[in-house]
């Protein structure tokens, strides 16, 4: 083995990662160069079409001026529609964020013992914008806006128990059906 092969062996390799740029580019000026350019060449071609029809360069002006017009108003149009995809998608984004707050804050009262019943009335006194949900989905700060609901209506939490005088002796089906009086509703009611 040769004394230079035996270097180039040993030598380390050139690091081959890319290396990060410090320079700052500002996109949106490369965004109008480019669409500059691009426009400058499409008038160039527009202007060779022009040129090779024989049209005289009067005319081929007011003809290149109404493209560009045509061009200008093609692109206001993109525009305005792509800022009203934009706010549709802002309302739509809105709106679902709105509707998750207020399935975590159903789900809370639900799980604090809320009667059921009450759950919008709750919900009402609750400003869904102060609720605060991290990016799994839970509520941060869900105690703070429940806990004057349950202070203020914490006779509508908790277990719904049936209070009232209690029956007494219910007979059960048997002895009804011993009883001819009651037979004959029993009998009625089959009936029908």
């Amino acid at each position: 083995m040769d004394k230079n092969q035996k270097d180039v062996e040993t030598q380390p390799t050139p690091n081959t990662q890319p290396q990060a740029v410090n320079v700052e580019v500002d996109l949106a000026e490369i965004t109008k160069l480019a669409e500059e350019k691009a426009q400058a060449k499409a008038e160039a071609i527009v202007k060779s079409m022009l040129d090779q029809k024989g049209i005289e360069k009067a005319e081929a002006d007011t003809i290149l001026e109404t493209w560009r017009n045509n061009q200008k108003q093609k692109q206001i149009e993109l525009e305005a529609s792509l800022n009203d995809y934009k706010t549709k998608y802002e309302t739509l984004s809105t709106q679902l964020q709105n509707e998750k707050k207020l399935a975590i804050v159903k789900s809370e009262l639900i799980a604090s013992g809320a009667n059921q019943k009450l759950l919008d009335l709750f919900i009402k006194s609750i400003d869904l914008s102060k609720l605060e949900v991290d990016a799994d989905g839970k509520a941060k700060n869900i105690e703070n806006l429940i806990k004057p609901i349950k202070e203020n209506y914490k006779d509508f939490f908790g277990e719904v128990k049936n209070v009232g005088a209690q029956p007494k002796n219910i007979p059960n089906t048997n002895e009804l059906a011993d009883d001819p009086f009651l037979a004959g509703f029993m009998k009625n009611k089959k009936q029908k």
